[in-house]
Formats: structure tokens, sequence, C-alpha cells
């Protein structure tokens, strides 16, 4: 039996979804069947040390498994639980501490509150050319699919380049209204290790690269996406 899909979640593997995120998905099947629409999905993290990130995980050593069986309400799987995990400051907004034009235009803040009033909340303009939410998009095997440019390899400009890259196709941005990702806290990768060391060669490659990637962009579908930066 062969299984198919209309579109995918963009998402890193150190994330877990909120129990109803597929349903919640699902609820925007109308949405989706618009040309050239993508979901963005809501990211937070929980902090393993309140207000530091990347501090390390609460299985370091351990089966991480079994400690999310154990303490289930360790990573909030539903509204209500995220929002309280938010006021006592063990949840934030995924990268608002080091990171902030990366997810800031969802206003995620906003959202948590209820504030989309249960619809998609579609975006007019981008508040940063670093934003690079976790999308719903088209499977790239069908119609007004992008493919992902595997030249971008390691850590580093992978998802923003595919960001960039269905900006440019024309692709509008809806957030989702309910449903959300929650990054799980665990010590640095030593991939990201290596990219904060600004004299190694990966480091600069990529960066080259996504600047090259861009003006081909930009040359192949002109200067202006649909949805423009809010400062132009």
């Amino acid at each position: 039996m062969s299984l198919t899909t209309s579109h995918f979640i963009m998402s890193d593997i150190d994330f877990l979804p909120s129990w109803t995120l597929l349903d919640s998905i699902m609820a925007q099947e109308e949405f989706l069947k618009r040309d050239k629409q993508l979901l963005i999905v809501p990211a937070f993290e929980r902090l393993n040390v309140r207000g530091v990130a990347d501090g390390g995980s609460p299985c370091d050593g351990g089966d991480c498994g079994e400690f999310l069986r154990e303490h289930e309400d360790y990573v909030p799987g539903e509204r209500e639980g995220l929002k309280e995990c938010v006021d006592s400051g063990d949840c934030i907004v995924f990268q608002s501490l080091d990171n902030k034009d990366g997810h800031g235009s969802t206003k995620s803040e906003v959202w948590l509150e209820g504030g989309t009033g249960g619809r998609v909340r579609e975006l007019q303009c981008f508040e940063s050319v670093r934003y690079e939410p976790y999308l719903v998009a088209p499977y790239c095997g069908t119609e007004g699919g992008v493919m992902y440019d595997e030249r971008f390899y390691g850590y580093g400009k992978n998802k923003i380049s595919y960001v960039s890259h269905v900006r440019h196709v024309g692709y509008h941005f809806g957030v989702l209204p309910d449903g959300f990702l929650v990054h799980f806290p665990h010590p640095k990768s030593l991939a990201k290790e290596k990219w904060l060391d600004g004299g190694v060669k990966h480091h600069g490659e990529m960066d080259r690269l996504y600047k090259e990637f861009n003006g081909q962009l930009k040359k192949r579908f002109g200067k202006t996406p649909v949805v423009p930066l809010c400062n132009v």
C-alpha cells in the first residue's frame, strides 16, 4: 500500500507537537486548498533552567522518552498548560532570548492569549528577513511544492533558505489559530558548537551560499515578494 500526502510540517526533531496539532491543521483544509498558502505553527521552548536557554536537559545521560512518560506535564501539550508554563517562566517563545527575529513576526504572545479569534491570521509583512517560522507547506511532489535546496547542509541557514524561497515564489503566510510546537531542552549539539565558532569554515561557507542563494531568487522571481518587509 502506498501512502500519499498533500502537505508536510517543516520542523526539527527536538520539537514536540501539541496533542491536537494534526486536528488543528486538518481543520484548515479549506485554507490550505487556496493557491500558494502556508500555515505558520507557533513555536515555544521549555527551559530546563528557568530563564536560561541551552541549559542542558533534564534527562542528560538517561532515556528522555522514559522521562517524558514519567513527567507528562513537563512539555505542555495544550494551550492552557502552555500558558501556565509561560506565565511561570518555564516556557518562552522559541529563541526569544537569542534570536527574536527568528519567530517575532508570528506574534506568539498575542496568539497565546487567543488574539487570533480562532481564525487564521494572515501576515501582511515580515518584520525581518531573518524570520524563519515552522511551516505547514505543500509536499514538494505536489503542484506548487518547493524543493529544499540540498546545498545547505549541517547546521545553519537551512530553514531560513526554505522560507526565503517560498516567500519569493509568491506564497502567503497565515498563523495556525490552534496547535503549536514546543522545543525540548537539550545540550548544544556538536554541530551548533562548531557553528557558533565564527572561525569555522562551515559557518562562512553557509553564509556565502545563503547570500548567493538570495541573489538567485531575486534574479529569478524579482525583488519584491508578495509578502514584503514591514519597513519597506
